[in-house]
């Protein structure tokens, strides 16, 4: 066995039997169940939760919230939810809503767009406020992740300063991730609403859209209206992975035109939140006219990015071992 297995093979070791005790430690009530919306939110949530907490989501992978119904046993798993998240816009979420407000559903309930200090954008074809991912923009992505580790330390005291940690941990990443991202000022057309948070943040401005609301049929008058900037007014095209039928659209009239296109993964695709922000990111880079310079220093970032579960593993082992003698000192003094 060579040092590098043992010292994995030690580390799981560890890992395992500092587990079993926090495990323990939350049947005495440590640990909190939370209930995310949208599967592409789990790994996000993970994060920064405490090693005896729960993350589970309502809609499978693959399955588009916008058509998602609640059945009775995601019903009855929100009974059990010490804190809900949700995107807050589609139907079943209003509806968690409504059970929250008359009382059925005890949990503390997260609407990312109403998070105190999230930045909401107007759609460029309706006029109205886009409730469509909010944080696909990393800069309301810090907020979401901010504000969350606050609730959880407030019904969790005991884990506090493993979110706290966690939290810093990822914020950091990110926030240097906003330092070194480009900002390419060019304008797009984007073939829904839902992908004008995913690039706002690197200057580019989504000023028309194929179809003006997710689930609505695209209007004639603005599939003529894309025929005429793209490529003039407008010189890059933002697509959605699955292509539905306004990307496939968007992106075949893209490479007649030869604009560059960039792709986003719908939030009931992707890994997580954050791996999709990265992912624009890189996207991104091949835009930018920024030096092989900057091309080095933004490839460092990545692989500190890519190094995030290592970091948050150690730091919260680090604390999770505190935490564990302190329980059973408690123990022992009993």
């Amino acid at each position: 066995m060579t040092p590098r297995i043992l010292m994995v093979f030690t580390t799981l070791l560890i890992a395992l039997q500092l587990n079993e005790i926090l495990i323990h430690a939350s049947s005495e009530g440590y640990g909190l169940l939370i209930v995310v919306t949208v599967p592409s939110i789990v790994k996000d949530v993970e994060s920064i939760v405490c090693y005896s907490d729960r993350v589970v989501s309502l809609v499978p992978p693959g399955v588009d919230p916008h058509e998602y119904q609640l059945t009775p046993r995601d019903v009855a798993t929100l009974k059990k939810a010490d804190v809900i998240v949700s995107l807050g816009h589609t139907h079943f979420e209003i509806r968690i809503r409504e059970l929250v407000e008359r009382g059925d559903v005890k949990a503390k309930l997260i609407e990312i767009p109403y998070i105190p200090g999230i930045e909401l954008m107007t759609n460029p074809m309706t006029g109205g406020i886009n409730y469509h991912m909010p944080i696909y923009d990393p800069r309301n992505y810090v907020k979401f992740v901010k504000y969350l580790s606050r609730v959880l330390s407030s019904l969790n005291p005991s884990c506090a300063q493993v979110y706290r940690t966690r939290r810093d941990h990822v914020i950091e990443l990110v926030e240097d991730l906003l330092m070194h991202a480009p900002k390419l000022n060019l304008t797009a057309v984007a073939a829904n609403p839902m992908l004008q948070y995913a690039v706002a943040w690197l200057g580019i401005d989504v000023r028309y859209l194929v179809v003006r609301e997710v689930g609505v049929p695209a209007i004639p008058s603005d599939i003529v209206r894309v025929r005429e900037v793209l490529g003039r007014e407008a010189n890059v095209a933002v697509v959605m992975e699955p292509s539905d039928v306004a990307s496939k659209f968007l992106e075949s009239l893209a490479k007649q035109r030869g604009v560059p296109v960039i792709r986003v993964k719908a939030p009931y695709i992707a890994d997580s939140v954050i791996d999709e922000i990265v992912n624009v990111y890189r996207q991104a880079l091949n835009l930018s006219t920024k030096s092989l310079t900057t091309a080095v220093t933004c490839s460092g970032i990545e692989k500190r990015i890519s190094v995030v579960p290592l970091l948050l593993f150690i730091s919260t082992l680090i604390v999770g071992v505190a935490i564990s003698v302190a329980i059973l000192l408690r123990l022992v003094r009993r």
